[in-house]
C-alpha cells in the first residue's frame, strides 16, 4: 500500500507542471518582444490572449517585433471574423505592443487562467482583469501592478445583476439563474493603479481604491470613416439593439417590455441570446414591430446595412465598464438611448434613461424612443452627427493608445 501511495504522490508531483505547461500553451503567448533591441524588463499580462495568440502563429512569433507601422498594418488585417465581434480581442494586442514599445519582453495569457502562473517573482510588471492579483503581489511586491479593470467594481456588478433577475420574477414570475457574477477582486487593493472604461458615475462605488482609478478610453472594433445620411423619416422610428448574451443583465426584457407598447416603432435585435423567447415568445409572435436578427459582427455588411436604416441604438444594461456594443453602434452614428449604467461619458449633455425600478425605466425607455421618432428629420440627423463626431474623437483606437500609455507611464514612472 504504501509503496501505491508513494507511487501516487510522485506521479502527482511529476504530472502537475507537465500538465500545467501542457494547459499554458493553450491559453497564453510567451516571450512577445524578445527580439526587439534594448530590452529591459518582463511583464506579465493576464487579460484575453486568443487574439495574440492567433497573430503571433499566424504571421510568426517575430511580428511583436516590427515597428509600429507595420504592426498596425497586420493587427488590422488579421482582426476580422470572429475577432472583429469584440473589442478585447483587438485591445488586447494594443496592451501588449504597448509595453513592448516602453521596453518589456511579454507574457500575456487568459485572464481566468492566472492562477496557472505559480511564480511571478520574475516579473517587472503586473497586469491582470481577473482574481491573481492578490496572489501574485503577495509573491511579488516590488513588482508594478496594474488592474486592467474593464468591468464596473465587482460589488456593484454582482448586485445589479441580481437586481435585474428580482424584476423579472416580479414581472413576469420566471426565475432565472445568475450568469453574469464575478469573482471577489480584491487584487484591486494591491494593485498600483486601477484602469475603468465607465463615466464618474462609477467612480462611487470604488471606496478606499478610488484615488487609483485612472481612465482608459475603449475602441471598438469597427467605424465608419464618414458620416452618412439616410432616410431619417423612416430611420428615426426604428431602433436597434446591440448585445450578445445575457439578455437581462443587458436590459434586453425592459426593451422588449416597452416595445410591446409601441407597435408603431420597429425594434431590431442583435444578438446570440434567443432565451427570451421562453419568456416573451407567445407575446412576440403577435408584435410585428420586433424582429430578431441573430448574432451579428460589426464589421459585416448586414450590419452596416442595419444602422443604415435605423437612428438610435437602445441599451438599459444593468452594469458595465463601458458597453462597446453601444459605442460600436454610436461611430457609426447611432443615437445612444442607454441607462447611466452603460457607462458612456456624454450625459453631462444627453441625458441618461430615468428610473430608479423596471417600470419606471420601461417607461423612460417608451418616452425617450417616442421622442426621437416624433422629432423633426433635421433634429435627428443632427444628433446622430454629434454623436458619430463625439465617438470618432474619443473612441479610437488612437485614443485608447494615448489613454492607455499615458497609464503606463505613469505606472512605470
Amino acid at each position: 500500500m504504501r509503496f501505491y501511495q508513494s507511487a501516487y504522490k510522485l506521479a502527482k508531483k511529476i504530472g502537475r507542471p507537465l500538465h500545467r505547461k501542457s494547459l499554458l500553451s493553450h491559453v497564453g503567448a510567451f516571450d512577445l518582444g524578445k527580439g526587439r533591441p534594448g530590452r529591459t524588463g518582463r511583464a506579465l499580462v493576464a487579460y484575453v490572449s486568443d487574439y495574440v495568440r492567433y497573430v503571433t502563429h499566424q504571421a510568426s512569433h517575430s511580428v511583436w517585433d516590427r515597428n509600429d507601422n507595420d504592426l498596425d498594418q497586420i493587427l488590422d488585417c488579421l482582426c476580422v471574423g470572429k475577432f472583429a465581434s469584440h473589442e478585447n480581442h483587438r485591445t488586447s494586442a494594443d496592451l501588449v505592443r504597448e509595453l513592448i514599445g516602453r521596453g518589456f519582453v511579454v507574457d500575456c495569457l487568459y485572464d481566468r487562467s492566472g492562477y496557472l502562473i505559480e511564480d511571478v517573482s520574475n516579473y517587472d510588471c503586473l497586469l491582470d482583469e481577473w482574481d491573481s492579483m492578490a496572489r501574485w503581489a503577495r509573491q511579488n511586491p516590488k513588482a508594478r501592478k496594474l488592474f486592467l479593470g474593464t468591468t464596473c467594481h465587482w460589488l456593484y456588478w454582482n448586485r445589479a445583476e441580481l437586481q435585474r433577475l428580482d424584476w423579472i420574477f416580479r414581472r413576469r414570475g420566471v426565475s432565472l439563474a445568475p450568469e453574469r457574477q464575478l469573482p471577489a477582486m480584491l487584487g484591486l487593493a494591491d494593485a498600483d493603479l486601477v484602469t475603468y472604461y465607465g463615466n464618474d458615475a462609477a467612480l462611487q462605488y470604488y471606496g478606499l481604491v478610488r484615488p487609483k482609478l485612472r481612465k482608459v478610453w475603449v475602441c471598438p472594433t469597427a467605424a465608419s470613416s464618414t458620416f452618412s445620411s439616410k432616410d431619417w423619416s423612416a430611420a428615426k422610428k426604428r431602433f436597434l439593439w446591440f448585445g450578445s448574451s445575457s439578455w437581462v443583465h443587458r436590459g434586453l426584457d425592459l426593451v422588449l417590455e416597452a416595445f410591446m407598447q409601441v407597435p408603431d416603432l420597429e425594434l431590431f435585435i442583435c444578438g446570440s441570446d434567443q432565451r427570451y423567447f421562453e419568456v416573451y415568445g407567445q407575446e412576440l409572435r403577435n408584435c410585428r414591430n420586433i424582429h430578431h436578427i441573430g448574432f451579428v459582427t460589426p464589421d459585416s455588411e448586414e450590419f452596416r446595412a442595419l444602422v443604415s436604416k435605423t437612428a438610435s441604438v437602445v441599451y438599459a444594461s444593468a452594469a458595465e465598464g463601458c458597453s462597446t456594443s453601444v459605442v460600436q453602434c454610436m461611430r457609426f452614428g447611432l443615437i445612444p438611448i442607454v441607462t447611466e449604467a452603460t457607462g458612456l461619458s456624454v450625459h453631462d449633455f444627453w441625458p441618461a434613461l430615468d428610473g430608479e425600478t423596471d417600470v419606471e425605466l420601461i417607461a423612460d425607455i417608451v418616452k425617450r424612443c417616442g421622442a426621437i421618432a416624433e422629432a423633426p428629420d433635421h433634429q435627428v440627423e443632427a444628433l446622430s452627427r454629434s454623436f458619430w463626431e463625439y465617438a470618432a474623437t474619443h473612441h479610437s483606437r488612437a485614443e485608447f493608445r494615448k489613454s492607455f500609455g499615458a497609464v503606463l507611464d505613469e505606472l512605470l514612472a
